[in-house]
């Protein structure tokens, strides 16, 4: 993962965010790093498990501050009853040296005991989205999902938000290495 998030690293990017070529300037510095087609839920999943090494958990088997952030990102889909919320799955991210970095980001983030709460992530399938409750990896997970070529070429809000995000992350990564 280290490898695919430093292509990402704004070194001495000087972007003014307020420019009206905002845009236009993450497409030329950032083209090259589109990565289209998007990619379908099941490779998602695929990534998600074999690539990052996350595990499959129900709520019910999480400890209780990691199911409380559980909690938040079911209720961004606002359709969710208690019940089906339990049901759903639940990645949990290992605590690993090649998840390092998540973890790292996280617990500057979020003060922790007996390791709680853990970095999650779950689909909301009303929005097919994957969010975590780590902001850089949900950034680095939109991202590797990817484009379509149609959203690319009409320019859409969901590309330029694609493109605003790899900036960001860039920010992120910069940030962490300081």
């Amino acid at each position: 993962m280290d490898q695919f998030l430093n292509r990402f690293k704004c070194l001495d990017c000087d972007i003014d965010v307020e420019d009206e070529e905002y845009i236009s300037r993450l497409e030329e510095m950032y083209f090259k790093e589109i990565i289209s087609p998007k990619k379908k839920h099941g490779e998602m999943v695929s990534f998600i498990e074999n690539q990052l090494g996350a595990s499959r958990n129900k709520i019910a088997d999480l400890g209780e501050m990691t199911a409380e952030s559980v909690d938040l990102l079911f209720d961004l889909e606002k359709s969710e009853d208690a019940e089906s919320k339990a049901d759903r799955v639940v990645w949990v991210l290992p605590e690993n040296e090649s998840n390092k970095v998540f973890y790292d980001d996280f617990n500057e983030c979020y003060y922790r005991m007996n390791a709680e709460p853990k970095i999650v992530i779950v689909y909301l399938e009303a929005k097919d989205s994957f969010v975590s409750n780590s902001s850089l990896l949900e950034f680095a997970l939109l991202i590797y999902r990817g484009m379509n070529q149609e959203e690319i070429d009409k320019k859409t809000p969901e590309y330029k938000n694609y493109l605003n995000t790899i900036y960001m992350l860039g920010e992120m990564l910069e940030n962490i290495d300081e």
